[in-house]
């Protein structure tokens, strides 16, 4: 296996693409709705990182050669996230035909398979010149109307655009086929399935049927069981066939007035309560129970202040309390120090941190995905408990929600159970030594948030479950000082 190229890419190339492409998707572009989206950050466009890697195979060859590209199929195994390394590897190379993978370590997340001819490509047609982007967001389709859907994308280009970013690959391609091949990304981020689009798989050859300035779509199917869209396509000089999932909407969180309905309203009176990962998910409903009982809350968050913000505004607006910090759980004590100088010491530490799950086929295991979760359900989990005990030596009720797939993991899981079994005897260890700390630990089933969705479909409770659980920590420890 040869190493052709390393990239990290960056919101700035993401947002080049999008130009170029016209796949303004909001997955690929836009951080806080991302958030609540299917990986929980943006990922890369597909065909992008298809592009990047048939250009680092094309131009590794310094014979200068010409020729002309037979065909190009992908499989998007697992995403590509941004300012996160990825290496385009070699795995076998013959005279006119190559394998490439973009990997992530040592996970395969695309795996490319490239045809070339000698000999430059035919001129084609003149492309129209691509029209600025309109604003206009993708459309917002069910997965049942999608079968037999026809659609036909008229082509345009920035070819001088498209040049800059893949010279070689610029060569071995008509525009018609370079304008046709973006907008199969345009097609499926934009079109079909749209919105709630992800790109799977796509085979594409060149061809001479089909419209010469449109890429012309019939969707053959829509499988509910996998959530899958099958898609043939011609024109623009290429034809084949596409594959994209229609990945699950958001997940609604309940509301501060849903929660106001569950909680009594003096519940958590004279609770102080730090939600550790109370910007979204579990954490989310957490830090609105809670307010919603009348405790006072500061909700953390890592990365993405204005969620947190979000969350606390609404809160606020139904007459609860509540602040925001931002919180590294592997090193707390710059914001522990805040706490401090408020004069500001935790009642309650509720840990919702989440680790990012990084999508992988199912089976085997990965010591460096168990470490890297560990480090969070164990390693932050001490840290902070430790630097919420040193804001003052009272009783602190700390809730670790576990989960109930530490019993038995599901295929792929394996790690993230190692890791959370881990977490359940790293707090049983700071209770045994902290006689003032009250430790409660549920091992909850599968609740329906954003950070559990699946493409295909499983079976979650709602997150309001979460409540009777909360409610077992409403009476402040003996001792504690409102």
């Amino acid at each position: 296996m040869t190493t052709l190229a390393t990239r990290r890419f960056t919101a700035a190339d993401q947002a080049r693409f999008a130009e170029l492409s016209g796949d303004t998707n909001l997955i690929h572009l836009d951080a806080l709705g991302a958030r609540r989206e299917l990986y929980g950050r943006r990922i890369l466009h597909g065909l992008h990182g298809t592009l990047v890697a048939v250009e680092a195979l094309f131009a590794s060859d310094p014979s200068g050669t010409p020729r002309r590209l037979t065909h190009c199929r992908a499989r998007f195994l697992a995403p590509v996230f941004l300012r996160e390394p990825v290496a385009i590897t070699l795995g076998h190379r013959g005279e006119t035909e190559a394998r490439l993978e973009v990997r992530r370590d040592d996970q395969v997340l695309y795996e490319i398979d490239v045809g070339w001819a000698t000999g430059a490509p035919e001129p084609g047609v003149t492309v129209p010149a691509m029209r600025p982007p309109d604003g206009r967001p993708s459309a917002v389709r069910e997965l049942a109307s999608l079968c037999g859907l026809r659609l036909e994308l008229p082509l345009e280009l920035d070819d001088a655009a498209f040049r800059r970013d893949f010279p070689t690959l610029a060569r071995a391609t008509s525009a018609s086929q370079r304008s046709a091949m973006l907008a199969v990304t345009r097609l499926v981020g934009m079109e079909s399935p749209g919105a709630q689009s992800l790109l799977s798989s796509f085979d594409l050859a060149p061809a001479t049927e089909g419209p010469p300035l449109a890429l012309r779509c019939v969707v053959t199917a829509a499988d509910a069981r996998f959530s899958l869209v099958r898609m043939d396509v011609t024109g623009g000089g290429i034809a084949g066939k596409v594959e994209a999932f229609w990945r699950p909407r958001p997940v609604p969180q309940p509301t501060f007035a849903d929660l106001a309905t569950l909680v009594p309203p003096n519940a958590f009176a004279g609770t102080r309560a730090l939600v550790v990962g109370g910007s979204r998910g579990l954490g989310e409903v957490a830090a609105k129970a809670v307010a919603a009982g009348g405790g006072d809350v500061v909700l953390t968050y890592r990365r993405l202040r204005d969620e947190a913000r979000r969350v606390a505004r609404e809160i606020r607006a139904g007459g609860g309390r509540a602040r925001v910090l931002g919180w590294d759980a592997l090193a707390p004590a710059p914001a522990a120090a805040a706490l401090a100088r408020r004069a500001w010491a935790p009642t309650h530490l509720l840990y919702f941190a989440t680790a990012r799950m990084h999508p992988r086929k199912p089976g085997g295991y990965s010591a460096a995905a168990f470490h890297r979760l560990a480090r969070l359900y164990v390693d932050g989990l001490v840290d902070t408990v430790r630097a919420c005990r040193g804001l003052g030596g009272g009783p602190l009720v700390l809730f670790v929600p576990s989960a109930a797939l530490v019993a038995q993991p599901p295929r792929g899981s394996a790690e993230l159970a190692a890791a959370k079994l881990a977490g359940e005897m790293a707090a049983r260890a700071l209770a045994q030594q902290d006689r003032a700390i009250r430790l409660v630990m549920p091992r909850l089933p599968r609740l329906a948030t954003d950070q559990s969705q699946s493409l295909v479909i499983a079976a979650a409770e709602p997150t309001t479950s979460l409540v009777p659980h909360l409610l077992a920590l409403a009476a402040p420890p003996a001792g504690a000082v409102p």
